[in-house]
């Protein structure tokens, strides 16, 4: 917020910034944008008058965001849409408004997910009463077009889904499988013509990019792989000898157990690595209260609790992403990232979109969080 004194009187003016939008290109995905012109149309205004919107050129980015408010208020009070159209008349006030071809194809899905989903934030003082009147077959129809509204991959990240599939030995049956744009690579005894490859995923939190490193439980074929990605069956029991994997050794702590969770101290060396990378010493805590069946936590207030304490533990420590994994590293690890999302905006922002969170969270055709 800006502040401008004359004479006796003072004007303030908020200035919101969008810092994921590069020069002539888009964003990672449309529901960044989407939750951004929600957070300027909620910003309080003292006097009327325009918006001003601006970017580098004034042309691209500037009017790929203005063309999405008018074409929202259209859909939202007519019920149809002209894209072509609303171009067409900005650009007669301005040349070469939606500067680029990506552009215009970005604002197409943007406006579709902006008018079909329900994506307006809930305050935090009404969340509760939106929960007690939203019903269940509501939620549903909210997780339904999540499926159908997951982002399709570039031609170069599709052929490399398709490529990372056939690494059988990595990939666990009926996973989903990542291309290349946001999965970690294996370098630390990396031999001539092997694979970088490993099934995990970077996600960001609200505050973070890649605050978080998800991950499968590791195969037997995979356990120095895991390992590779600095955390540790691939530990050892409390009081066993350490474990051997390859050019691993990983030993681990006397296990103390909280009512809901397990915590571990690894130690893990690698043999042939140079002194800043031959031992690590990472924090292993282990959630121990899910409902087997309905795969959700027994104890929401537990979660929580399990959730902080992980985020305390790794602020302690500073030493990279969290690591994440359940079994296919999908579900559980899923809810994690997503919970923690929620949690962080809700504290910063007093206001969030569970649906905008989950699409977040999984914004491509091939990798999807399973949260049922």
């Amino acid at each position: 917020m800006f502040l401008f004194p004359k004479s006796s009187e003072e004007r303030s003016i908020y200035q919101l910034h969008f810092t994921c939008w590069p020069d002539k290109g888009i964003p990672d995905d449309f529901t960044a944008i989407i939750e951004f012109r929600q957070r300027v149309l909620n910003t309080p205004t003292t006097y009327k008058g325009p918006t001003v919107v601006h970017c580098s050129a004034g042309v691209g980015r500037t009017g790929t965001y203005i063309a999405l408010d008018i074409l929202t208020k259209e859909g939202e009070t007519e019920g149809a849409v002209d894209i072509p159209g609303c171009v067409v008349n900005m650009r007669q006030n301005r040349p070469n408004m939606i500067q680029t071809w990506e552009q215009y194809q970005y604002l197409h899905k943007a406006v579709v997910y902006s008018l079909t989903c329900n994506c307006t934030p809930i305050k935090a003082e009404q969340f509760q009463q939106y929960m007690k009147t939203t019903r269940r077959g509501d939620l549903n129809r909210q997780f339904q077009q999540l499926q159908h509204t997951v982002e399709q991959r570039s031609k170069q990240e599709a052929n490399a889904v398709e490529r990372n599939k056939q690494h059988l030995a990595k990939n666990r049956a009926n996973a989903d499988v990542p291309g290349d744009d946001n999965r970690p690579r294996l370098y630390l005894g990396l031999t001539s013509g092997s694979s970088d490859y490993i099934n995990a995923v970077y996600i960001h939190s609200f505050k973070e990019k890649r605050r978080f490193l998800v991950a499968q439980t590791p195969l037997p074929e995979t356990v120095n792989d895991f390992l590779t990605l600095n955390v540790g069956i691939y530990y050892p029991a409390e009081n066993m000898q350490a474990l051997q994997k390859g050019s691993f050794e990983v030993s681990s702590s006397r296990e103390s157990r909280e009512r809901h969770y397990a915590m571990r101290n690894l130690k893990i060396r690698h043999k042939k690595a140079t002194w800043r990378l031959s031992e690590k010493t990472p924090s292993h805590m282990q959630f121990t209260e899910w409902d087997e069946m309905k795969n959700v936590p027994l104890s929401i207030k537990n979660f929580l609790t399990f959730l902080n304490d992980v985020e305390k533990t790794a602020n302690k420590q500073k030493d990279g992403p969290i690591l994440l994994h359940c079994f296919v590293g999908a579900g559980r690890t899923g809810l994690f990232c997503v919970v923690s999302m929620l949690l962080q905006k809700m504290a910063i922002e007093h206001e969030v979109s569970v649906l905008n969170a989950v699409r977040k969270s999984r914004p491509c055709d091939d990798w999807r969080f399973r949260i049922w």
